[in-house]
């Protein structure tokens, strides 16, 4: 949300080549780095253990996750710059987003005849992010402001709560209401940047 509230701005033009030379290459070369550096860790304490190596220890660690989905999401900066000068496009765009969300988490995507509309994606997931941290940085939203923080509420104590009851019932424990692309973390989300915004200059 903060990389859409800022990369967004038209104050100055943001070209492909740009993105790769500035922005995309140091994402990579962060990415390739971390990533020797934490497969050597691992392999130095099997060494040191004693347990057996395998491939899977040449693989990036789990944690950095985040490099590659912002690759992905910045590779579209162009395109959504786009749009963002236009209010009621990127609200409807936002709508859009939180009824393919809602989809994907009430499982609509196993539903034969509307299940493809609902495969999650990542990209479009965190893409919505970036254009709703773009939204409230940008439009006025003030009038919506105790709404916003009622449905953050909302989205916490559902959280919380739906992760005790499905751990209960399944007995395993279980994190699906903290999926980051769930319409409960996008609540919160929404609600904690739109009081950042509120209380900073």
């Amino acid at each position: 949300m903060i990389s859409g509230a800022l990369f967004l701005q038209h104050t100055k033009e943001i070209s492909y080549f740009m993105l790769f030379k500035k922005y995309i290459y140091r994402l990579l070369l962060a990415y390739a780095s971390w990533s020797v550096i934490y497969s050597a860790i691992r392999i130095i304490i099997c060494i040191i253990v004693g347990e057996k190596m395998s491939l899977g220890l040449l693989f990036p660690h789990f944690h950095l996750w985040f490099i590659p989905m912002l690759i992905g999401v910045y590779l579209f900066i162009p395109i959504i710059r786009k749009i963002s000068n236009e209010e009621n496009l990127i609200r409807s765009i936002l709508i859009l987003w939180i009824i393919y969300l809602v989809g994907c988490f009430c499982g609509f995507d196993k539903i034969p005849q509307i299940g493809l509309l609902f495969k999650q994606n990542q990209i479009i997931g965190y893409i919505g992010y970036f254009l709703l941290g773009y939204y409230v940085s940008n439009y006025n939203i003030n009038k919506h402001t105790r709404l916003i923080y009622l449905i953050g509420l909302f989205g916490a104590i559902i959280c919380v709560s739906g992760n005790i009851i499905t751990s209960y019932l399944s007995n395993v424990s279980s994190s699906k209401f903290l999926n980051n692309c769930g319409p409960c973390v996008v609540a919160m989300s929404l609600a904690l940047f739109t009081l950042i915004k509120q209380i900073t200059p």
